[in-house]
């Protein structure tokens, strides 16, 4: 069971890195994700994700040290292989990269009701200016970064791969999922190492400056209360058993031997055997990885989508054990762990969540402000025509979106822990 507005241990708080969309491009943040999977880390994807990733600093720590000497820029590519669609700085932006973010920004539109009819349609001149707008503040991000002795060393790069490739098995499957994205090894770490150098950067430079006050959180909370209100809610744990398909189709008698397993579970948990034990033994990774670990974190009482199991899990005492619960595809063990009553949460217990949220925002802020006016002094140069004869009025359109003023943003709910 998955509730995304409901597993905050502390409640119904604030999102510590808000789920974005560029004003300029209109590409949204939730097509990051996609992004890194269908492309391996694009150079695209490593701004969008700066502004999306938890990677932060917390308030009050020391951000670690650059990595020992900047890396170099990656090379432009051999002539004829990738010809650049702009430069910046002398630096080219590739057209492939262009190309794939494009098709993306353009599908994700289409599923929006925004634009077309999806990837055979013709792009507008605004979509195809505002990605190339992104891709160039995303080069230039790269060169000031490495300018700025950001560059990662090599150590840091290898745990980089390692996150990218974490999910992927031996080095052949690997080397074959990059086949297939048309990539390669050295490609994916240049591409981390670029990744890597923005965030140093970003979470290193403004963190003095991004900090919040106990004045502004305060004022924050206030401006924000009703936020701060929550059902009742219960905080549980759960051994989740999937149910086996073969050829996507499930077997009967499969499902019958997993119902029994968890029958036998239950009565071990109930006969008095560790839970939390009993989780590590009958999840394999895949599950654990799936479900958060069986964390479900804190359950608003009629937003879970899965009534049966919130029927069960509300009626159980903190340290009761209850199930199995069948599912369509699987079963559920659950453990309550703790409850709480509907009220408002008061403004001591969503402090560090407010102080992170407002962190994260203002850091944002200050690293977006510096790249523009970065932006002012960079050599733009557009080798398509019809984008170069329309790029002067969109820059204009852009100063002019940027001058309006703008509603205070929503408080977004903080995503499960």
């Amino acid at each position: 069971m998955s509730s995304n507005n409901s597993q905050n241990p502390r409640g119904p708080a604030l999102n510590a890195a808000p789920d974005k969309a560029s004003g300029k491009s209109g590409i949204p943040a939730s097509l990051v994700l996609k992004i890194v999977v269908a492309l391996c880390a694009v150079l695209a994807v490593a701004y969008f994700a700066v502004l999306k990733d938890s990677g932060t600093p917390a308030p009050g720590t020391t951000a670690s040290e650059p990595g020992p000497g900047a890396l170099p820029a990656p090379p432009p590519p051999p002539e004829g292989v990738d010809e650049p669609i702009a430069t910046v700085n002398g630096r080219p932006v590739s057209r492939k990269n262009y190309n794939e973010m494009l098709g993306m920004s353009q599908s994700q539109q289409a599923l929006s009701g925004q634009e077309g009819d999806g990837a055979e349609a013709e792009p507008s001149m605004d979509l195809r200016l505002g990605v190339l707008d992104s891709l160039i503040s995303l080069n230039l991000a790269i060169q000031k970064a490495y300018e700025l002795g950001f560059g990662p060393g090599k150590e840091e790069i290898d745990d980089g791969i390692g996150e990218v490739m974490g999910n992927y098995g031996n080095p052949d499957e690997i080397e074959n999922v990059l086949k297939t994205f048309g990539t390669d090894i050295e490609t994916v770490r240049a591409q981390v190492a670029d990744s890597l150098a923005i965030r140093s950067w970003r979470d290193t430079a403004f963190i003095k400056e991004a900090l919040a006050t106990d004045e502004e959180a305060k004022a924050f909370y206030d401006a924000n209360m009703e936020e701060a209100r929550h059902p009742e809610q219960v905080r549980a744990i759960q051994i989740m058993l999937p149910v086996p398909l073969n050829n996507g189709q499930e077997d009967g008698q499969a499902r019958e031997r997993v119902r029994a397993r968890a029958e036998a579970i239950y009565k071990e948990a109930l006969d008095g055997a560790n839970f939390e034990e009993l989780m590590e033994r009958n999840m394999d990774q895949t599950t654990r990885a799936a479900i958060g670990s069986g964390q479900m974190g804190w359950i608003n009482r009629g937003e879970s989508g899965f009534n049966e199991l919130e029927e069960v899990i509300f009626n159980l005492k903190p340290g009761e054990i209850g199930g199995p619960v069948e599912s369509q595809f699987s079963y559920h063990i659950v453990k309550v762990v703790e409850r709480r009553d509907a009220g408002v949460m008061s403004f001591e217990e969503l402090k560090s969540d407010i102080m992170e949220y407002l962190l994260a925002v203002k850091t944002d802020q200050l690293f977006l402000k510096t790249i523009s006016d970065y932006r002012q002094e960079a050599e733009v140069e557009i080798f398509d025509e019809a984008m170069a004869a329309e790029w002067p009025a969109y820059l204009e359109k852009q100063k002019t979106l940027a001058a309006a003023p703008r509603d205070a943003p929503a408080v977004p709910e903080r995503p499960a822990d």
